[in-house]
């Protein structure tokens, strides 16, 4: 367990990645500020690269308005540099008519006139009409040129190659790219600041935003080289049917994503820092591979465990009749093995960790692979980064987990000790009494969060899906309902708001949790009586 932890510190480096997390976020993205709070309705996006993204992601001159050099271009913050440029994807839905299906066919819906489509979630590959274009044969789509308004398109009009050196390759925006998923615009570093402000604004005038879109997608990457990490940032907004972009904090809303992912992830060498020696990679080569040679020896004892019972009682076990009751049963075998709480959580636990190093693994080789290596410097798309960026963050996850399974299976080794113990014997004391609890719990708290979403669901996001409103009750409990939640749902339904805060503060708060603590100090008394009868000293 100390190993593990010591392994995902000396990995991850927790306090570097924040610091550059946090400028990022909220310095270039933005999160807090102009993301959460500008970003409504369809057209703000453009507002928000234009305004947000574009200055800081492509700065064109210092602070006193020098321009800068090739050499000096692509600096994000003036320590971070911009890897290759920035990709916007977009997806889309197709459009339904009607938007529901009569239940008797045949018999139309009186509104099927006035709100005549609706646009679901289903891919769309199509590309995206101009007005006054249209799109007869996509079999060579990047060639596509939309012409201009209101000059007719000859025959072939969708396959013509039209060179117009003021859009360059500009138009392959508005046709599907299977590689990236969707409708992908990129912004290179090369092509500077003044033309990539250009191609935002030339997306906003072509409407490459429309009612089709469901998704948008701003992707990018820097390069730290005091830390020597590269961090993959994205930006997802999913537009809602209500006509806006779904906000922060609600499901589907508004994300920002930013991993950090070290190309060298061994440096066994000496380096150097502002003439400062620093820690070299080869502890954390050392501790990885001690790491999967402790991993390999319990994998194999607890398989060579469980197959020797396999073969000696079978699955079932062996047969017995049982004094009490006459009948006969099944005891031992690999079913009895694994209904051992503690052994099964063993044979999970060390499953993920598999997982983990196969994931590490996988890192690895992707880094090591010779087309995956940034060609510096570069003016493309690096799909490494968010492929080695996934991977990452699916390593959080099972890191996680994992942590949770090992703390909990120390408690396994805690029944040796009486000291120790106490904390087993109590729950185990206690395991019926909270078994029941847990049932007047869950009814009494699932009432009551059901209620919250027919009250207040309408009007707070907090409650506005039963799962909302169950994690935020959830909350309540756990800080003891602070006056501000209180005072959010006053807003909706003043007296209603009254009677549910203190009736739910009364039952929940104040009776279930003094029962819940009432039930752990009653089974822990006899847990230690029992301790101190066992392990008494001998008169």
């Amino acid at each position: 367990f100390g190993l593990f932890c010591a392994i995902l510190l000396t990995q991850m480096q927790p306090e570097q990645i924040f610091s550059l997390d946090e400028a990022l976020r909220q310095r270039v993205v933005d999160e807090s500020g102009t993301l959460q709070n500008d970003v409504t309705v369809l057209e703000d996006l453009y507002g928000y690269l234009t305004d947000q993204i574009m200055p800081n992601v492509f700065p064109a001159s210092w602070y006193n308005d020098d321009a800068f050099t090739t050499a000096e271009s692509g600096y994000i913050l003036n320590y971070n540099k911009l890897v290759g440029g920035l990709l916007i994807v977009q997806e889309r839905g197709t459009a339904t008519s009607p938007c529901r299906e009569p239940y008797y066919p045949g018999f139309r819906s009186a509104y099927e006139d006035f709100y005549p489509k609706c646009y679901s979630n289903t891919r769309m590959e199509d590309p995206i009409p101009l007005k006054n274009r249209t799109y007869d044969n996509v079999t060579s789509c990047p060639n596509a040129v939309p012409w201009s308004p209101g000059v007719a398109a000859p025959p072939d009009a969708v396959n013509a190659t039209r060179s117009d050196s003021a859009y360059g390759n500009f138009w392959a925006s508005f046709c599907y790219d299977e590689s990236y998923g969707g409708f992908a615009a990129f912004l290179a570093l090369a092509d500077g600041s003044a033309l990539n402000a250009k191609k935002v604004a030339w997306l906003q005038q072509f409407k490459w935003l429309d009612r089709h879109t469901r998704r948008v997608a701003v992707k990018f990457a820097v390069y730290n080289g005091y830390f020597q990490y590269f961090l993959f940032v994205r930006v997802d907004l999913q537009f809602d049917v209500a006509g806006v972009w779904l906000p922060f904090g609600m499901d589907d809303g508004a994300t920002v994503k930013i991993k950090a992912v070290r190309l060298e992830p061994y440096r066994i060498g000496p380096q150097y820092r502002e003439g400062a020696l620093l820690e070299s990679d080869a502890v954390l080569l050392v501790l990885e591979s001690l790491f999967i040679v402790l991993l390999t020896i319990q994998v194999s004892i607890l398989l060579r465990s469980l197959t020797a019972v396999t073969l000696r009682e079978g699955w079932a076990g062996r047969e017995k009749i049982d004094r009490q009751t006459g009948e006969l049963v099944s005891l031992g075998g690999l079913r009895g093995q694994l209904m051992d709480p503690f052994i099964l959580i063993d044979v999970v636990n060390l499953s993920l960790l598999c997982v983990y190093v196969y994931l590490r693994i996988a890192y690895l080789l992707l880094l090591l692979n010779p087309d995956n290596i940034i060609k510096v410097p570069s003016n493309r798309y690096e799909r490494v980064l968010e492929t080695a960026a996934g991977l990452v963050e699916g390593q959080y996850y099972i890191n996680f987990t994992n942590i949770v399974l090992m703390l909990i299976r120390c408690f396994k080794y805690y029944r040796f000790q009486p000291r120790l113990a106490i904390i087993n014997k109590t729950l185990s004391i206690a395991a019926i009494d909270l078994l029941h609890f847990v049932i007047m719990f869950v009814t009494v708290f699932v009432a009551y969060a059901v209620m919250a979403n027919i009250l207040f669901g309408t009007e707070i996001n907090n409650f506005s899906t039963l799962y909302r409103s169950i994690t935020t009750l959830f909350i309540w409990v756990l800080v003891g309902g602070a006056p501000t939640y209180y005072a959010q749902i006053t807003h909706v339904a003043p007296t209603m708001a009254f009677v549910f805060y203190l009736t739910f503060m009364l039952l929940v708060f104040v009776v279930l949790m003094n029962l819940l603590l009432a039930i752990l100090v009653d089974a822990y008394s006899d847990a230690m009586k029992e301790i101190k009868l066992k392990y008494a000293p001998a008169a």
